[in-house]
């Protein structure tokens, strides 16, 4: 990608995250498929996809757009150098497209927080910019297909956990799964007649159909609604407002339990003891123990002496584990810096793919443990985050927890 001059000059204080984020591989435009959906999209006039747009009509929307949207403190040098990226780098690519979008979502400007959440909108934003700027470069076709309605998100990085099914107390792997458009992931299990689905991923309908659904109490500390007829329920809850925070789990038939949010809770709740190493059992205690981050779900080491777990909040999310001294590996990260703090050392490093850095994170041994968080290169709470856990780690040590 090309160097964002007027961006990098405005995130220098902000160290990394300046550098350009190519989380989405290109996809290379095709009209004669890409051509095919041209449906509008309810953030732009019913008329952005069907007419093609010229410069100034690009520009007059764009400017409609960030008025509507409380965007004014976004400086113009943005807009222009970004728009000079779309135009250089092709942003009716819609790889291109949602790359940029990405990268102009870290700009410090809290007038962002309104419409980083969606994704496609900065995208159909940072398109109206480009067509703005080289409209009369724009491959043929490309115009009049418009800016992005649909778009394959990554998929969630921590999927549902489930301990138990409906029908069996042992976990089998899903007959079918797969990605849906605008991130949803979708497992289903099948057994005879019996089905069981399950949704991750707030797709444009999910939170009307929660506000209509019917409550029956919480999960995981989060309120559920359901919707039954005669064949099948669906129970939906929220775990965060990120877009993989919402669920969904579909269950044919209604099962015949008293309390259906008890019953679901049954399937995704560890059974007793299920934490079977010293990290495990470690780790769950310091999750209760955590201030100021979600619980975002963990993996069991399957039989391994190390813990992994996540947690988050609305700007970012942090990986922990935590493996036994014993168990290093002896290459171990690529270290870049150390800092002290409280008496501990923490080294800090990088993970990169060619020239690019994917994570960033910081390492420190504490007692008979190594522990390593990461988080996305950009965030600049990393450290702040490692020492709070830091600080719950050793809370929940073996004189805090039973066992």
């Amino acid at each position: 990608m090309v160097a964002f001059v007027a961006a990098a000059t405005l995130l220098g204080a902000c160290g990394d995250a300046a550098e350009p984020r190519e989380f989405i591989p290109p996809v290379p435009f095709d009209a004669a498929t890409d051509l095919v959906d041209s449906t509008p999209t309810a953030n732009l006039p019913p008329d952005t996809t069907l007419a093609i747009l010229a410069s100034d009509r690009a520009a007059s929307m764009l400017i409609d757009l960030v008025q509507a949207l409380d965007l004014e403190d976004v400086p113009r040098a943005a807009w222009d150098d970004f728009a000079l990226a779309g135009c250089d780098e092709g942003a009716w690519d819609r790889g291109v497209n949602f790359a940029l979008a990405e990268d102009f979502s870290i700009l410090p400007f809290s007038s962002l927080e309104t419409i980083t959440n969606d994704q496609v909108l900065v995208a159909e934003l940072m398109w109206l910019n480009a067509v703005a700027l080289c409209g009369d470069i724009f491959p043929a076709g490309a115009i009049e297909r418009g800016p992005p309605v649909l778009y394959e998100f990554p998929r969630c990085r921590h999927p549902l956990e489930l301990w138990a099914l409906p029908w069996s107390p042992e976990v089998t792997e899903p007959d079918t799964g797969e990605d849906h458009s605008l991130g949803l992931t979708f497992s289903l299990w099948v057994e005879g007649d019996s089905t069981l689905s399950i949704f991750q991923g707030a797709d444009p309908s999910f939170d009307d159909a929660y506000r209509s659904g019917t409550a029956i109490g919480d999960i995981n500390g989060n309120p559920a609604v359901s919707f039954e007829d005669s064949e099948r329920v669906q129970v939906m809850w929220r775990t965060s407002d990120w877009h993989c925070g919402a669920f969904r789990m579909e269950f044919h038939p209604v099962p015949e339990a008293d309390d259906l949010a008890a019953f679901v809770q049954g399937l995704i709740q560890p059974p007793s003891g299920s934490f079977a190493n010293p990290a495990e059992v470690r780790m769950s205690a310091a999750i209760e123990l955590i201030e100021g981050y979600e619980d975002l779900g963990g993996e069991p080491s399957h039989g391994g002496r190390d813990a992994v777990y996540a947690f988050g909040d609305a700007a970012g999310w942090f990986d922990v584990r935590a493996a036994p001294i014993d168990d290093e590996d002896p290459t171990g990260p690529r270290i870049t810096d150390t800092v002290e703090a409280g008496g501990f050392s923490y080294e800090l490093f990088y993970d990169d793919q060619g020239s690019r850095v994917v994570t960033r994170g910081v390492t420190w041994r504490t007692d008979d443990h190594r522990i390593t968080v990461r988080s996305e290169p950009g965030d600049e709470r990393l450290m702040d985050f490692a020492l709070e856990f830091h600080r719950a780690w050793m809370a929940a040590g073996p004189d805090g927890i039973e066992g």
